[in-house]
């Protein structure tokens, strides 16, 4: 009942066990996964209900009508895969970089802002979606991300030398339209 007060906290509803509802996934009867496109509210009632939920490690809320300061998010450090594009959040992206066990991380089309160095501190990076959002910095300082397998930075206020990111051996897909990044990208 517990597990179901928290779930509804966040917007969402079923019948019966909540680990089988739409959008949630559990082991054990922990919830490890949660996918929500109808999630209301502040961050802050967002992350007060989802704080007893340690083995939290995927949280997508994109699309939702969610809102608040992303530096409500740091709480939950046992995130992987954080997914708040397309909605109304805002925060400096430093907030987040105390989320080490991040490996997705999708922020696009979110009002979002700071310095883009900071997120070197998240080196388990594999995806990292900052589109149209005012983040800010040198590409360079992504450079130490060595697992980094998919960046887009279009539409960001972020510069340098797209060379800088010659030592990303991983990387599969970058994205840089609308970006005062120059240079050529090798082979």
């Amino acid at each position: 009942e517990k597990l179901r007060g928290q779930l509804r906290g966040l917007g969402l509803s079923g019948e019966g066990d909540p680990c089988r509802w739409e959008g949630i996934e559990c082991r054990d009867c922990a919830v490890q996964k949660i996918r929500s496109y109808e999630a209301t509210g502040d961050l802050s009632s967002v992350v007060s209900s989802l704080k007893e939920m340690t083995e939290l490690t995927v949280l997508n809320l994109r699309g939702s009508p969610v809102t608040g300061n992303i530096s409500e998010l740091s709480k939950l450090e046992r995130l992987q895969v954080l997914d708040l594009a397309q909605t109304r959040v805002v925060g400096d992206v430093a907030e987040l970089s105390n989320l080490r066990g991040l490996q997705c991380l999708y922020l696009k089309q979110t009002q979002v802002f700071g310095d883009v160095g900071e997120l070197s501190k998240l080196d388990g990076l594999q995806s990292l979606y900052l589109t149209q959002t005012q983040v800010l910095g040198n590409v360079a300082n992504l450079s130490k991300l060595k697992g980094l397998q998919r960046l887009d930075l279009s539409q960001t206020r972020i510069t340098g030398d797209v060379a800088d990111l010659s030592t990303l051996s991983q990387l599969q897909r970058l994205y840089l339209t609308e970006v005062q990044i120059v240079g050529d990208v090798g082979e």
